[in-house]
């Protein structure tokens, strides 16, 4: 237990082996005799010599950790292999390295915003100049920010969501909910849903990085509690060796995404162009009108279903166990993320109801809190 749990250094199998050897003894055991079991010698040139060593060791670890999983991950989502085929040996779930996993978690996190910040301050905002969408001379405008905002937001989905129709499509717990608990906790599992795991949970941590960094929202509390349980959702789902659970909740938050970013787009195209704007408009408000639909789909009427297969249909149901702590936590979790989605659906019915009225479609659910400035009018005075 005690090597399952900690990683298998000169250190711990050493306790580990005085642990075992002890529990061999039903009386005390004085000084001398210990000494006299011969107990393998620790080395100290393999101990690490200082602390910054010992966390050189765990990133570079993480590192190649990092690489392993995204390898595998190519070859998933490129065809060369499928998900759980049998054509590699899997390895096991849940942090039984912690150091590695960390670091390999952090390596994800950083690639993961550097790549994203790249993006949106040379490529997402050259292709917004080229559309036409600029921000007003002598106005406070962040439409070229915005426009960057959405083409980050939609680039990630549409990516994720393909990674996860090569990965995930084709098993069976993805539509049987019940499936998920075919054989209760999934001990070992591929390195590539491994790797699409610690993918997903590195875009939420980044994402609350740019929440700090990117224009505030009208929902930046709301995001960031989104933020914060979905990435301990992803963790303790990993800890506790429920990835299948993990990756049904993580497709059905990305499907509804794209169609938002994709009416975003067009309404900032719609705003910025002379020309074709009932084109813009009417593309807008339909991708707005699939979104309004998927998310009721997905998160309201789908994502219930999986927290009700969690609490009754669970381990409690097909194994006669009860849930341990981390498992409730989990259902906890789970739970506390659909409040945010009904406040959320509350705002998207809003925008409708306004579009019927006549107004076009505005995303009121992220706009900024500061909004494009007119310059003042100059008034004549009057004698």
């Amino acid at each position: 237990f005690f090597l399952s749990c900690t990683p298998q250094t000169e250190t711990s199998i050493l306790v580990s082996q005085t642990f075992t050897t002890l529990c061999r003894y039903p009386m005390m055991i004085t000084y001398k005799e210990l000494h006299d079991m011969n107990l393998p010698e620790l080395s100290r040139k393999s101990l690490p010599k200082s602390s910054s060593e010992a966390i050189f060791k765990a990133l570079r670890k993480g590192l190649e950790e990092t690489q392993f999983l995204t390898e595998h991950v190519l070859d998933v989502v490129t065809g060369k292999r499928g998900m759980e085929d049998g054509s590699v040996k899997q390895i096991s779930s849940g942090f039984k390295n912690p150091g590695i996993d960390a670091a390999s978690m952090f390596w994800f996190t950083l690639f993961m915003f550097v790549t994203v910040r790249v993006l949106q301050a040379t490529v997402f905002p050259l292709i917004s100049y080229i559309v036409g969408v600029r921000n007003t001379p002598g106005v406070k405008s962040q439409k070229v920010a915005k426009f960057a905002e959405s083409c980050r937001e939609l680039s990630f989905y549409c990516l994720t969501l393909f990674f996860s129709y090569k990965a995930f499509f084709d098993k069976s717990w993805m539509y049987n909910l019940d499936e998920m608990w075919k054989f209760d906790r999934q001990f070992l599992v591929d390195p590539a849903f491994k790797g699409l795991y610690f993918f997903e949970a590195s875009w939420y941590f980044s994402g609350m990085i740019s929440l700090f960094v990117d224009a505030k929202k009208k929902d930046f509390f709301q995001m960031l509690a989104h933020h914060v349980f979905t990435v301990l959702l992803l963790m303790i789902s990993f800890h506790e060796s429920h990835m299948r659970v993990g990756a049904v909740v993580f497709v059905l938050h990305n499907i509804s995404d794209p169609f938002l970013q994709i009416a975003k787009l067009f309404k900032y195209l719609f705003d910025a162009s002379s020309k074709k704007k009932t084109l813009f408009d009417v593309i807008s408000t339909i991708a707005f009108v699939c979104f309004m639909l998927a998310f009721f789909a997905t998160r309201l009427v789908f994502y219930p279903q999986v927290i009700y297969s969690c609490h009754f249909r669970g381990p409690s149901y097909f194994f006669d166990r009860p849930h341990n702590l981390m498992e409730k936590s989990l259902i906890g979790l789970l739970t506390a993320l659909l409040p945010i989605h009904l406040f959320w659906f509350y705002l998207i019915v809003k925008v409708a109801i306004k579009a019927v009225k006549g107004s076009s479609v505005e995303d009121t659910r992220s706009d900024s809190d500061e909004e494009d400035e007119a310059p003042p009018t100059k008034t004549k005075k009057t004698q």
